[in-house]
């Protein structure tokens, strides 16, 4: 099931990639900084499909064994808004992908949880947006600086600190934490056995690649986003800007004075720190002036990237202090439409200053406060301070008109609009996968979508086993209200089980169980035409039973009742209509009689 489970996630991924990308293309949208975003859309969905469910399956693991604290990193978003901006339509559909694993999560907290657990939500940082440093000028910022240096010096670059082996070697730690959970299945721990020897070794073959890769080298620029670490061999120590112009004289002016560099930071004769622009200086340690600060440009009063002069300078003098920066730290400028010059090419990136990259943000519970941070250490204290404290008192919940927002027109049709959100549900619920039932029942966006597929479905099946002609409307539309009938006794039966769930949710999981009814496109090929039906049958028949399960949160018995009461309902409900019909078609036909006419 897992193996299916995983392919089926994986095609539905694909096909939603595809069609994402294709709109992209017909739109136009932004196509020279996109030129990365649709490479590799195979590659790029099934590896998201399964860092997602690793993450969650592990985060879940946790919250069944108890554990005080957990903390899980999502990948997914970053990469993607990477290479296609953090605000396409690529980025923003990661980001509601994510929205089911969030909503299993809440849920194993609500239905598993052997304590009290506050969900917070929190980004490590924010993304800025543009053309990278080539694409506006040409030249790589290594090329630049190598342009300044005498014929015959070496210069090297590493850009891109993220190589991915410490994210492996993670994945392999907890690979091998998995295969000491107890509850786990043999095969799954030999997966768990096998993830792990596999992690551990891509790991090893990646540090040795980056090792071979690494030779010596006069100057070193080491790049992230917009920032880049520059280190020159010339002293087993720090290099001072003395040094420097002595050494590579006009090198240091000509960064500051490039169009796409807005801070060059180095250091004094006696290793005081200081930051230097086209207009001015600053001394990072006594926060003396000359000329214009050159801090202004990343301190925007508001706006992406708000902050004040003081806590940019912090910052800035911070990573200045460390033993092992560069002799140079290099950031480009901030455009006048709030973009930035990425040092290495992402057209996304983060890593310095200016623009979003310095906006994070954080979900949390109303207990929680949050004063004014500066990096992520201060976050780190407000985390840990919480942890431990009394939990709330559970919130009254007020009752929701949810009924009443989910068939509302707006969000019907705004749901019918998310095309690529309810096809990635359809392929997965194809199979049946109680995950994507379980997306489904909470976005009351489906609701519309949902309609749609249990009309086409109800349709499909009215049309391939009574053969009836379009024309046969008043048949059609009989069959077609079955559908609302189907989910009314539906409803009905999980109501009366487990007293929980709502119409519109039934609704939504009766639409999408309707996603194999796509199998009888194939009955056109007559020879296998009654293997279709049944398989297409089988498969809505089972999707009906996973998503009610799901709608109604049914436990052992109530599970596999829950079936056996859905079709005992749709009996007695079908005995009713056909004995009240019948009832009045005899009550028209007296009166007709009576009246004198006779009833076609």
């Amino acid at each position: 099931y897992f193996l299916v489970n995983t392919i089926a996630r994986y095609l539905g991924m694909v096909v939603v990639e595809i069609w994402e990308g294709w709109q992209q293309r017909r739109d136009n949208v932004e196509p020279r900084l996109n030129r990365l975003a649709h490479f590799y859309p195979f590659v790029r969905a099934g590896t998201s499909v399964i860092l997602r469910e690793l993450g969650a399956a592990f985060t879940m693991m946790d919250i069944v064994r108890g554990s005080p604290s957990i903390y899980v990193t999502w990948p997914g978003y970053d990469e993607v808004a990477h290479h296609s901006g953090p605000w396409t339509s690529d980025a923003f559909n990661e980001l509601d992908r994510y929205d089911s694993v969030i909503a299993r999560v809440r849920q194993t907290i609500k239905e598993d949880g052997p304590g009290h657990y506050d969900l917070i939500i929190l980004s490590d940082h924010g993304q800025s947006f543009g053309p990278t440093f080539l694409q506006r000028y040409g030249v790589t910022i290594k090329e630049f600086i190598e342009q300044q240096l005498p014929a015959g010096t070496s210069v090297s670059a590493a850009i891109g600190g993220d190589t991915g082996a410490m994210s492996l070697s993670s994945v392999g730690a907890e690979l091998s934490n998995a295969q000491s959970f107890s509850g786990g299945s043999r095969t799954a721990e030999r997966i768990a056995k096998q993830g792990a020897k596999l992690a551990d070794r891509a790991t090893a073959e990646e540090v040795a690649r980056i090792a071979a890769a690494t030779t010596p080298a006069d100057v070193t620029a080491y790049g992230s986003g917009n920032l880049a670490q520059v280190y020159f061999n010339l002293f087993p120590r720090k290099i001072t800007l003395p040094e420097l112009n002595a050494a590579y004289p006009g090198m240091v002016d000509a960064l500051v004075q490039h169009e796409g560099i807005g801070l060059v930071c180095g250091y004094l004769d006696d290793g005081t720190p200081v930051a230097m622009s086209k207009t001015g200086t600053r001394n990072l340690h006594t926060g003396a002036i000359e000329g214009e600060d050159p801090l202004l440009l990343y301190a925007p009063a508001e706006g992406h990237g708000a902050s004040t002069v003081e806590t940019r300078a912090w910052q800035v003098r911070r990573v200045m202090d460390f033993p092992h920066a560069g002799d140079l730290m290099v950031i480009s400028t901030v455009y006048e439409d709030g973009t930035v010059a990425a040092l290495e090419e992402l057209i996304g990136n983060h890593g310095g200053l200016g623009g979003e990259q310095t906006d994070a943000f954080m979900f949390h519970p109303a207990d929680l406060e949050v004063p004014a941070t500066r990096n992520s250490i201060d976050v780190f204290h407000v985390l840990n301070d919480f942890r431990g404290t009394p939990a709330p008192p559970p919130p009254v919940v007020e009752e929701e008109e949810e009924a009443v927002a989910d068939w509302a027109p707006a969000n019907l049709l705004k749901g019918l609009a998310m095309v690529g959100t309810w096809l990635e549900h359809v392929f997965r619920c194809f199979i049946p996968d109680k995950d994507a039932f379980l997306g489904v029942v909470q976005d009351p966006l489906m609701t519309g979508p949902a309609i749609l597929l249990g009309v086409l479905g109800s349709l499909g099946f009215s049309l391939v086993l009574s053969e009836i002609e379009i024309a046969d409307w008043l048949l059609v539309v009989t069959r077609l209200g079955g559908f609302l009938v189907g989910a009314l006794a539906l409803f009905g039966a999980g109501y009366l089980l487990t007293r929980r769930g709502s119409f519109s949710e039934t609704v939504r999981v009766l639409g999408f169980a309707q996603s194999p009814a796509l199998l009888l496109v194939l009955t056109l090929y007559e020879p296998l035409r009654s293997v279709f039906i049944f398989l297409a049958t089988l498969l809505v028949l089972v999707g009906v039973w996973v998503g009610s399960a799901v709608a109604f949160r049914t436990k052992g018995w109530q599970t596999a009742v829950l079936p056996l009461l859905y079709i005992l309902v749709v009996m007695v409900g079908s005995v009713a209509a056909a004995v009240l019909v019948g009832g009045a078609t005899l009550t028209l036909e007296s009166v007709l009689s009576t009246l004198g006419v006779s009833a076609p």
